[in-house]
């Protein structure tokens, strides 16, 4: 970080709402300043604030083009407005709104660089959570430079020493993706802070020095913003008078995506009912303006101005009774749904909270799914003081978060700790639990962090803490067949400061080289005692309940060859691991004989995976059991193979194992890729060569995710995607590289799903045009002069890939299920499309991202067509499977089709036999798939292999 910047400047990049603070150092009396954001509260009304609503608005190309929205210090207007007019427009055009994009960069079951937001706009372009995140960022960094480095270009906030505050809960995946929209939106000199700690530091700044409490004390901290969650735990130690004391930050809590958003939904759902019908929900768009509204009137009842504020709803159509409802929002009411639904007085006794599933789900977000908040802090606070064996019940809380500016809010929250004072052992029980004088609560964190960038000049006080999480790498360990713990090695403990390395240096630490490898990690906040070294065997209860596993670290790792040997396969090493000056984890194989050494890096863009495997795929297979297969592939695909084969590779493959193929585990398919990698390139030895190979790659990699070590194994496949095929003239070719690409479609890329789909739009182009002159078709004799259209069967084949290809966004998948509908409507149905719609509009999907999901309108009317085509239809008979993929209930209003659709569904099962499973997923709420192998195996299209099967995507 740069040390002669004039500026140290705080940045609270809030879920809600950002503000910006800052210290001058040429001003001796230290001041921290707000800075007042320039943004648009009106059509060419501008505004300075010092509250940065973290909202964005896409204009529509009237309001671009007007330049009625063009900032001075912009050539044309910018395609997003962020700050207070976005939030306005929340209100009247939701689906042109982005909001609480932060909340995306902690929820691992996207992928956070794809751009899908707004969800549910069709409109115009889309956004990804990271670029908008960028955005706002970048929005305050023109504001900055526009004021203070207009004329002199030294002060621009890119070449200031930058702090951004981050939810102390944030993982490292969170954290990096933060580090991702930082760096886009342009800012260079930058580091972390986490905001129940910035909080502290505006406390601890608005006191003199001489007033500090030099007593012990225990510091509760909660923090609660629009979007999240987060508890801290700081420790006073009891120091002389006249010295500083020594603050120390000791425990913080798990990620809890629950907040004021979330009372938002609450309240929106409370007047549903009135406002739509007892039986009937609220259209998307009706319902995002609604929560906008119950946003609005809480605050405004909640600050004291009104006891009471209408919402009102406009529209028409079946789903709302009326043209225009209004209900009223009065403190009564409001009180009773947020503190008795967020904030319940609990006993001290009271059963921990264990359940991490994902509850109430808006925008498919995975809210915590147990909505009191004092639940959560009630765990949090048992847990503390569990790990830290002396420490007493705090005796000091700090408030902090635009959820807290309720004075009655706050109330109940004191309400709760005194009860839990007076439960707890007496030992533990303070005196009081005293409130802690405080700042703003919208603008507390950004000033504290302004605060803690001149106490690092050494004009503060520093608060002491390191790493909140230790950090552990999963290592083999040979353990009894019976014993069913794994064994993980403590990498980095708690407290750890930053930039201090701490080395591992345990011995037998083998690293596999020259081929593929996997890191699982996982991170913990509940074990202060661990230290780096540490060896902990730990069943699946207890991984569950104290540790949080991280996307693994993927990588192929080659020595130099002038030290090692090309066919070494393990090399000796001890680890390494840093925690970054701007808060992250660095990872390091060392292999100190040679002085080489690896970093490891997270796999950002991987959403966590939606397959499962059994304790099967986490076994290796010895190399032994390998060699029958292995000789098979050399005398194929071997450097000194013969050129010419026969017959196909399954059958020799079946002998040489002496087992069918439906029979070959996971580790034996896994384990087959490796020297598949090794002949890709000489697959084109021939046609019969390249066939089996697509045939053999396929299968052994399907679904394309599911194991350790797949991603890796997929990109080294899709390096032929951009050539595709080398027959690729040859009919035979052809089906089986679109089967292929189908079966792994699931491990393939955005980038390369987007590839593949533009190769499959040419190719039915192509087939849909006349015969073409000059070449030699599949019927026309030698030196004919045309060629047949593409077969059945490959475009059959190629339908099934792109049907599956689920990483594309919805306005694409929306062209291809027009094309397949107007296929059957000529005529041309070919019995594949019934389940092409299926996957294509499933509201839960296989292995892709819900926020993709074709919009709901598009849906009821796919299904009211199949609902009405004849018995005698190719793909009539798996209409039940079609419906119930389409219709599913998730309880996400993006995704789920109406009440009057789903009835429809549930009528036409009822006249089928053995619908009585698919009647129940589309009544009962559920992420998962179809539930039967099976239906599992439908949806797949193909056999899935042995001990692999399809589930919900874990958030």
């Amino acid at each position: 970080m740069a040390n002669n910047s004039r500026y140290l400047v705080g940045i609270d990049l809030g879920t809600s709402n950002c503000a910006v603070f800052y210290v001058d150092q040429q001003d001796w009396t230290h001041t921290i300043h707000p800075f007042d954001i320039a943004q648009w509260v009106d059509k060419g009304r501008l505004h300075k604030n010092p509250v940065l609503p973290s909202c964005l608005y896409l204009p529509n190309v009237e309001e671009l083009n007007s330049g009625i929205f063009k900032h001075s210090w912009e050539s044309s207007s910018a395609p997003l407005i962020v700050g207070d007019y976005a939030r306005q427009q929340q209100f009247r055009t939701p689906h042109l709104t982005i909001s609480s994009a932060k909340s995306w960069l902690c929820y691992h079951g996207i992928d956070p660089f794809s751009a899908f937001l707004p969800l549910g706009n069709t409109e115009s372009h889309l956004w990804s959570p990271v670029e908008a995140t960028a955005m706002i960022l970048a929005h305050i960094r023109n504001a900055w430079d526009h004021h203070f480095a207009a004329q002199n270009s030294a002060l621009k906030l890119e070449l200031q020493q930058v702090v951004i505050t981050i939810p102390a809960s944030f993982d490292e995946i969170a954290r990096e993706l933060t580090l991702s929209a930082v760096e886009s939106s342009g800012l260079k000199n930058y580091s972390l802070l986490e905001e129940p700690q910035a909080a502290f530091y505006s406390w601890i700044a608005d006191q003199e020095a001489s007033t500090l409490s030099h007593e012990s004390h225990v510091t509760l901290v909660i923090d609660i913003g629009g979007g999240t969650s987060d508890f801290s735990l700081i420790h006073t130690t009891a120091t002389e008078a006249g010295k500083i004391p020594d603050f120390e930050r000791i425990a913080v809590s798990d990620h809890l995506l629950l907040g004021g958003d979330n009372m938002d939904l609450a309240l929106a759902h409370h007047f549903e009912s009135e406002l739509a019908g007892n039986s009937q929900k609220l259209a998307p768009r009706l319902w995002d303006s609604l929560v906008q509204q119950c946003r609005l009137a809480k605050e405004t009842v909640f600050s004291g101005s009104h006891e009471q504020i209408p919402v009102t709803i406009s529209g028409s159509g079946s789903r709302l009774m009326g043209n225009t409802r209004t209900v009223a929002l009065n403190r009564g009411l409001l009180e009773q749904i947020v503190l008795e639904g967020f904030f319940p007085v609990i006993s001290w006794d009271a059963a921990l909270i264990k359940n991490r599933n994902v509850g109430l789900k808006q925008m498919g977000l995975p809210y915590a799914q147990d909505a009191a908040i004092t639940k959560h802090l009630h765990a949090f606070l048992k847990r503390s003081l569990e790990d830290h064996g002396q420490l007493k019940f705090p005796d000091q809380v700090l408030f902090n978060g635009g959820a807290l500016s309720p004075a009655v809010v706050r109330s109940r929250l004191l309400t709760q700790l005194e009860t839990w004072r007076e439960q707890c052992h007496e030992s533990r029980r303070p005196a009081v639990v005293q409130p802690l004088e405080h700042h703003d609560l919208h603008l507390a964190v950004a000033r504290g962090a302004a605060y803690y960038q001149m106490a690092q000049q050494g004009h503060g006080i520093l608060i002491k803490g390191g790493s909140a999480r230790s950090y552990y790498i999963h290592v083999h360990l040979e353990l009894s067949e019976s014993d069913k713990k794994e064994a993980w090695l403590c990498i980095l403990p708690q407290h750890i400061v930053p930039e201090q390395p701490v080395t591992v240096l345990q011995t037998g630490i083998m690293l596999r080289v020259n081929q593929p490898v996997v890191f699982q990690l996982m991170s913990s906040i509940h074990r202060p005692q661990d230290q780096a070294g540490a060896i902990l065997l730990l069943n699946a209860e207890e991984k569950e309940r104290e540790f949080i596993e991280l996307p693994p670290l993927q990588t192929l790792i080659t020595p130099d060859r002038q030290l090692v040997k090309k066919k070494t396969l393990e090399l000796e090493i001890h680890l390494k691991a840093i925690l970054n000056e701007i808060g992250t984890l660095s990872l390091f194989c060392v292999d100190a004989q040679r002085n080489q050494e690896w970093k490891l890096a997270f796999q950002l863009r991987a959403a966590n995976t939606a397959a499962q495997t059994d304790d099967e795929s986490l076994i290796t297979l010895a190399e032994e059991d390998l060699l029958p297969a292995r000789a098979c592939l050399q005398e194929w695909f071997g450097r000194n193979a013969e050129g010419s084969v026969s017959g196909g590779i399954y059958r020799q493959m079946e002998q040489a194992l002496e087992m069918p193929r439906e029979e070959w585990s996971i580790p034996l398919l896994r384990g087959l890729w490796p020297f598949l990698y090794e002949g890709m390139g000489r697959r084109t030895r021939s046609v019969n060569h390249e066939l089996n190979w697509l045939k053999l790659a396929g299968f052994c990699l399907r679904p394309g995710y599911g194991c350790r070590g797949d991603e890796l194994k997929m990109r080294q496949v899709m390096e032929l995607f951009p050539g595709g095929p080398h027959f690729r003239k040859e009919r035979a070719i052809e089906i089986e590289w679109w089967v292929m690409c189908r079966r792994i479609a699931g491990g393939i890329s955005t980038a390369n799903q987007q590839l593949l789909l533009d190769m499959g739009w040419k190719k039915i182009r192509e087939s849909a045009m006349k015969p073409r002159k000059g070449t030699i078709g599949k019927t026309g004799k030698k030196g004919g002069k045309t060629t047949a259209a593409a077969s059945p069967t490959a475009l059959n084949e190629l339908w099934r890939l792109l049907a599956s290809l689920e990483h594309l966004p919805p306005q694409e998948k929306l062209k291809l299920g027009h094309e397949l509908i107007s296929q059957v409507k000529l005529g041309q149905a070919t019995g594949i499309e019934g389940w092409c719609l299926a996957r294509i509009g499933g509201r839960v999907p296989v292995y892709g991202s819900p926020v993709n999901a074709v919009s709901v309108s598009t849906v009821e009317s796919w299904i009211d067509w199949l609902l009405s085509l004849s018995p005698e239809i190719t793909f009539y008979q798996d209409l039940p499977l079609i419906l119930s993929k389409m219709g599913q209930l998730t309880e996400d209003r993006s995704r789920d089709i109406s009440d009057r659709t789903r009835n429809k569904i549930i009528d036409f099962l009822k006249k089928k036999e053995g619908t009585e499973a698919l009647q129940q997923i589309l009544q009962v709420p559920t992420d998962e798939n179809l539930s039967s192998a099976t239906s599992n195996d439908w949806l797949f299209g193909d056999k899935l292999p042995s001990g692999l099967k399809l589930i919900k995507p874990l958030d």
